[in-house]
């Protein structure tokens, strides 16, 4: 699935980048303030108290972040239509392809999915057969667009196959049928997290390393990315996937709609 590329931001003009790396740079702090605290043994009243406040300000300064590089990215609106070039015009056709795929799946069976491609499945492994979904689904490109969708979908696809794995399945097993069906919102949600997330970090990830070094922005990224996807997993409701109709338009509209859902969760305050 190859490796994911560092870029310089495509925003850095408009004056809210300029306030999304000012959260970044707090978030940061606290970050580092929060590591250094979690390692210490009997922990005063005041300190577990402190830990609440950096915790509460980390989730607040990244949900600043996101929110601001939205509006540098032309705003709500154009994002989650899909009419911003540099966010969300990519992540929504990859949330859509991996829809496509996920149901097509579900129905057929990896086998004959892989079949109908030109694949004989019992040539692979997993690891090489979800090469060949993200081959699939990926579009060329070089920007910080498409490298935070590559990136978001080769950490789903990661953690698909260790849930594989964990399960003791074989990859066709864990994507057919209604539990197949079942599972593709915690994916398609997952994704978009990461997705997310990765435009975090391309944009400052050099401006961290700077500061921090790269040993301690590994751990405040990973933060970042913990925050984020915790925060989706926790606010995301509504209609249940039982309840979609993935072989129609619907299933499609979702895709749209949950996008707009978790900015909406991610960024409370808008």
């Amino acid at each position: 699935m190859g490796t994911s590329q560092r870029h310089s931001p495509s925003v850095t003009g408009d004056p809210n980048w300029g306030q999304s790396s000012q959260a970044i740079t707090q978030t940061a702090k606290d970050v580092v303030e929060l590591e250094s605290l979690s390692s210490l043994e009997n922990l005063s009243n005041s300190q577990v108290k402190r830990i609440g406040i950096l915790d509460n300000r980390i989730h607040r300064n990244i949900s600043k972040a996101i929110s601001r590089l939205v509006k540098a990215s032309g705003g709500k609106d154009n994002v989650i239509g899909g009419k911003s070039n540099s966010f969300g015009k990519r992540g929504i056709s990859y949330g859509i392809g991996l829809y496509d795929v996920f149901r097509s799946i579900s129905e057929k069976g990896l086998s004959a999915w892989l079949e109908s491609k030109g694949y004989d499945l019992r040539s692979y492994n997993t690891s090489e057969i979800l090469d060949l979904l993200f081959d699939y689904i990926c579009e060329p490109g070089t920007t910080l667009e498409d490298t935070a969708a590559n990136d978001a979908l080769r950490l789903l696809f990661r953690k698909i196959e260790n849930e594989a794995l964990k399960l003791g399945i074989s990859l066709e097993e864990l994507l057919k049928g209604q539990p197949g069906l079942d599972r593709i919102r915690d994916y398609i949600d997952d994704f978009f997290g990461n997705y997310i997330y990765s435009h975090i970090s391309q944009n400052f990830t050099e401006k961290l390393e700077k500061e921090y070094g790269i040993k301690m922005t590994k751990q405040i990224k990973k933060e970042i990315r913990r925050t984020i996807i915790e925060d989706v997993k926790a606010g995301i409701n509504g209609k249940k996937v039982s309840e979609i109709d993935w072989k129609g338009t619907e299933g499609r509209e979702f895709i749209k709609k949950e996008f707009s859902t978790i900015l909406k969760i991610l960024t409370p305050d808008d």
